[in-house]
């Protein structure tokens, strides 16, 4: 998808944020999904479902130190099992909060986006330029704000990501039925699911939740995740080569 907020396949030991903002970028992602997915809606609800103002989303603040040792517990989770020194760490735990210091502090994030966590499900607040999405070339539409609230949920079945989404609401206003309620009763994620490189990177974790107030990531044991690539086939398991698997 040609924007700039849609969500790149994870790299190898891309490092700090690597782990949750995948999960942040593919948000943004299926925001854009949904909203193209009405798009013949568009042409004539222009005034209903876009707005000439972004929202004004809050920004989650913490101090140096703090996003440090965040940034650190993020990276030690995102390292790559064949990586010098220790192995990852197997759980990760996120609240709304620390995700939020995250988008803060990520250029392309910030002010865009915002989430709240509680009862199992995440909601996230998104606010992007119509400039920056593939409905650009709509009429009507230039220099004006997609502002959207979704409510979702997410899950990992057979080591493919599961995204369900629950309600969502663009400029206030919820979307027809007609168009809500096969978003709903889809997986999201499914188009995510068929690049290779991300589903080489979802096949390493045993489990992604939401769980009361917090994201929860567990991956496999080392051990599990290393005898799964010994079983890739040839073409598989030289895709990268040795210069590309170290590059940062």
């Amino acid at each position: 998808m040609d924007n700039a907020y849609a969500a790149a396949p994870p790299k190898k030991n891309r490092g700090c944020l690597y782990g949750c903002l995948a999960v942040l970028a593919l948000f943004v992602l299926l925001i854009v999904v949904a909203i193209v997915a009405m798009g013949w809606f568009w042409n004539r609800q222009v005034e209903a479902y876009s707005s000439p103002e972004p929202l004004d989303l809050p920004t989650v603040e913490i101090d140096q130190q703090e996003l440090q040792q965040l940034r650190k517990r993020v990276d030690r989770f995102s390292e790559s099992p064949d990586d010098d020194g220790p192995a990852p760490t197997e759980k990760l735990v996120l609240s709304a909060k620390e995700i939020n210091a995250l988008i803060s502090n990520n250029n392309q994030l910030s002010g865009h986006v915002f989430v709240e966590i509680e009862n199992d499900e995440l909601t996230g607040k998104v606010s992007l330029p119509v400039d920056d999405t593939p409905l650009k070339e709509l009429p009507g539409l230039e220099g004006r704000y997609l502002n959207a609230e979704v409510t979702f949920d997410i899950s990992l079945q057979d080591d493919q990501l599961e995204v369900n989404l629950r309600a969502v609401t663009v400029n206030g206003e919820r979307l027809p039925s007609s168009i809500e309620q096969p978003l709903i009763t889809s997986n999201l994620a499914e188009d995510i699911n068929k690049d290779p490189e991300t589903a080489k990177f979802f096949r390493q974790f045993k489990s992604i939740s939401i769980e009361g107030d917090r994201v929860i990531l567990i991956r496999k044991p080392v051990e599990e995740i290393t005898d799964e690539a010994s079983e890739e086939t040839p073409d598989e398991a030289t895709e990268e080569t040795p210069s590309e698997a170290g590059t940062l």
